[in-house]
């Protein structure tokens, strides 16, 4: 029996939380029971030849969820701005042509920049039009690939709702903010990082977002067998000022006392140490951002991980 995909479901919820206007009612995924064929059906109502089973992916994918997404009417006011279903549409078009990692799912939207003509974008190219009930709501259809595996379109919504408010995106997931907390009460040094990476972050089938730090720079402090408790507190300490917007007052005092620790280190990590003090320094003057100062820490810790011959 067709049924709505946990993915879609998290994105339909979100919407109706964040989108001031939109009404339960104007927000669908499957289609009533007497509706045949299309990305609103799954296999169950699916008709001879569907065009929503052509594609490899909707091959690959087919089940028993319904893959699209019905949005109504809808104004909200962010960013000094009003904010309605056709200008919400024509933004999310904008992203399936810039082809966006969180709009690579989508295969068509059907919709209405102007109310008065309906428009279609498919990713496939075999169609550009749909009928007049598109003027006052839009579809979206999802490769049935995509709903089979969780996913939905959240992440490309977070990313509107955060464009039209102007906010700052946060580069991590709630995920990572609980492993970088976690990393650093933790007794550096002494325990394998790589036992604290989500195994899923570095899958094929769902790869890391980008962050500022990622598991290959943690892979590289974890395979350095020397790694002293300084050279992780160093970049833990920057990480804490990304992860907790600590004092910045109080990330340099930690590295000056790691600093301060050299002489009784041997040369070489005397030398690290230096390097990771003037990079934070450089922060603290306001020479370099938090961002490049991560990426230094990171390049003078993987050097250190592998030394020249």
């Amino acid at each position: 029996m067709t049924s709505a995909p946990p993915g879609l479901l998290a994105t339909r919820q979100l919407m109706l939380d964040e989108f001031d206007g939109l009404a339960p009612a104007e927000v669908g995924i499957v289609a009533d029971s007497a509706h045949r064929g299309g990305y609103h059906c799954g296999r169950d109502r699916l008709v001879t030849n569907d065009y929503s089973n052509r594609h490899a992916r909707d091959k690959a994918g087919l089940s028993d969820y319904a893959s699209a997404l019905d949005v109504g009417t809808f104004s909200m006011k962010a960013g000094g701005k009003t904010h309605t279903l056709p200008t919400w549409s024509v933004w999310v078009v904008k992203q399936c042509v810039a082809n966006t990692p969180d709009s690579r799912d989508i295969r068509e939207v059907i919709y209405s920049a102007d109310g008065r003509t309906v428009k279609r974008w498919d990713r496939l190219g075999r169609s550009t039009t749909g009928d007049d009930s598109h003027l006052w709501h839009t579809h979206i259809s999802v490769f049935r690939d995509a709903t089979k595996a969780g996913r939905g379109l959240t992440p490309l919504m977070q990313r509107y709702l955060v464009e039209i408010r102007g906010e700052e995106a946060d580069d991590m997931t709630p995920e990572e903010h609980k492993w970088l907390h976690a990393l650093l009460a933790r007794n550096q040094g002494e325990t394998d990082l790589l036992d604290s990476i989500p195994s899923e972050w570095s899958t094929a089938e769902n790869p890391a977002p980008d962050v500022l730090l990622n598991v290959k720079l943690w892979k590289t402090i974890a395979a350095d067998a020397a790694a002293t408790k300084a050279q992780v507190a160093a970049l833990t300490t920057v990480v804490g000022k990304l992860a907790d917007q600590a004092d910045v007052d109080a990330i340099v005092a930690a590295v000056k006392a790691e600093g301060d620790k050299a002489a009784e280190r041997s040369a070489d990590d005397a030398a690290r140490d230096a390097e990771l003090l003037a990079a934070v320094r450089e922060f603290e003057n306001g020479g370099a951002t938090a961002e490049e100062v991560v990426g230094r820490v990171a390049a003078i810790l993987a050097g250190a991980a592998n030394p020249a011959q």
